[in-house]
């Protein structure tokens, strides 16, 4: 019973990821095998793109393509680079980096 029910869960598993060869079968199991191994942010990160795709999921390539694309716009503690958010300041090192709050800066708020 147990093999039996094992077979199916894998067998709609398969089915439900769109997977119909068995190149197909490896790059999913490589794909899980490199999701499991990734930091939490990374993970959310490669989540929200593959929610965008038609499959559900990435194939290896393109997981692997979207896993650095996230390491070259973060930093290692996963915080995001300056120029990853459209801060371009701070990632060509100009500007004081207030920031253009005129509150924080001490400036009267203008009246609309």
């Amino acid at each position: 019973m147990y093999c039996a029910k094992l077979k199916s869960l894998l067998s709609m598993y398969v089915e439900s990821r769109m997977v119909n060869s068995f190149d197909g079968l490896i790059s999913l199991i490589v794909c899980n095998r490199i999701k499991s191994t990734l930091s939490e942010s990374c993970l959310r990160h490669v989540l929200s793109v593959e929610a965008g795709t038609t499959k559900g999921w990435l194939e290896a390539q393109a997981l692997a393509e979207c896993v650095d694309q996230f390491h070259a716009n973060h930093f290692e503690n996963d915080k995001p680079r300056a120029s990853a958010i459209g801060d371009t300041r701070k990632a060509n090192g100009t500007g004081s980096g207030g920031g253009g709050n005129p509150m924080r800066s001490g400036q009267a708020r203008p009246v609309i």
